[in-house]
This record gives structure tokens, sequence and C-alpha cells, in this order.
């Protein structure tokens, strides 16, 4: 079996890729990038010239600033390449500590009432009903074990894939992302008083559907790594 080439340049579905082995120090990723480098047809072109973009792939290694620099005057000075981003299979503490806040779910256990406002920048469940005057607003899901009196905004930071969960047959205000849609008297009497999802359609309209009825409800609970 070969040992894997410290530098390798390849076409992919998602275009040109140049991966850099996590195995190969430096010094030696450097001087592999420019030999293979020196080896391309038109490898150099003027300013006018159309260069094509590059992903550079870094496996498990994050690579330092003037290291990425580095590596992109080399291919930028020696090529017909242009980077047009650096990538690692490696999440960053930064990184890891924002998916994990967005995947939490704040938990409430109590009753809403007229003047409060509950805040929470990922998910939020609350345990009880939400009041006339009531103040749900959450980045994420809302999800409400009770009676939606009050006013629910799901996907605040303009999240159009948020949903509200709840019963709806009382008079309300929901919103998800810049969509809103009060719900008066009349139209909650029709509401079913089970269970229900709040969602956009396709006209980014809030429409309302029985939890059971609701054909995409796996995608509610389903974490998206690599962002929404």
């Amino acid at each position: 079996m070969m040992d894997k080439k410290p530098v390798q340049l390849k076409g992919t579905k998602d275009g040109i890729v140049l991966n850099l082995s996590d195995e190969s120090g430096y010094k030696e990723l450097i001087n592999e990038l420019k030999t293979m480098l020196s080896t391309r047809q038109n490898k150099t072109v003027d300013e006018t010239s159309k260069r094509s973009p590059v992903i550079v792939e870094t496996g498990a290694r994050i690579l330092s600033k003037d290291f990425q620099e580095q590596i992109i005057r080399i291919i930028h000075d020696e090529s017909d390449l242009i980077v047009s981003r650096i990538q690692t299979s490696v999440m960053t503490r930064a990184a890891a500590k924002k998916w994990k806040h967005e995947d939490e779910v704040f938990p409430v256990s109590r009753l809403i009432r007229s003047g409060q406002l509950v805040e929470s920048q990922a998910h939020i469940l609350v345990v009880g009903e939400v009041n006339p005057g009531g103040h749900v607003e959450v980045i994420e899901h809302a999800f409400v074990l009770g009676d939606v009196k009050g006013t629910i905004h799901a996907g605040k930071n303009g999240n159009m894939k948020a949903v509200i969960m709840g019963c709806f047959h009382y008079p309300a205000q929901l919103r998800i992302a810049s969509s809103v849609r009060t719900i008066d008297k009349e139209e909650a009497i029709a509401l079913s008083s089970r269970m229900s999802v709040a969602y956009l359609d396709k006209e980014n309209n809030i429409a309302i559907e029985e939890l059971s009825k609701y054909s995409d409800v796996k995608s509610i609970f389903a974490v998206e790594k690599g962002g929404r």
C-alpha cells in the first residue's frame, strides 16, 4: 500500500480540492506544494487572467493564521489557482461551544404571565401556559406543553425553519422569523385543541397543523451539523 502523499490536487463534484496531509510537517508541506505546483501547465497567470478556485483541506489539523497566509500566497504566486476557502475536519473550541449552545433546550416549568418575557438563544420548552400578555422569544424552536394565549416568536434571528408547537385554540400571536399570524377568537374556536405545529409554508405564511398530521415532524428534532 502506498503512503499518502503530503500534497494532493484533485477534481471533485465541489470543484478543485487541494489536500494537505495532517501527518506531514509544515516544512515538508511547503516543499511538496511548491514542487507539485511547478509541474502544472499554465502554472502562472497575470493579474488580468481568470483563476480557478481551489478548496484547501487540512484534515485533522487547524493551521495557524500565518501558515494559512503562506499557503495562500504560494498558491497565488506559483499557479493559476486562487484559494476559495481553507477547511478542516477539526471543530474549534469556539465552534463546538456555539454548536452545543444552539442545540440546547432551555426548560421553563411555570406559567408565563402577562408582562413577562422569556428568552432563549436556542430552543425553549415551556411546561405550562403562556397567558395573554406573556411573551416567549427564541432563536430556534419553541415547544409549549400547554395553551398558547400570548405571543410566541420562534426563529427571531430570521430562522425560517423554526417552528412553534403548542395548543392554539385561544386568541394569540405567533411569529416565525419576520412572519406574523394573529389568531383571533373566531379562528381559535375553529382550530384543534390538540397539540399542533405552526410553521412557514412555501409562501412564508404561518400555517398550523395538528402534530399527528404534520408530515415533517422528524425534521423538528433533527440536529443538522455544519449549519442550518
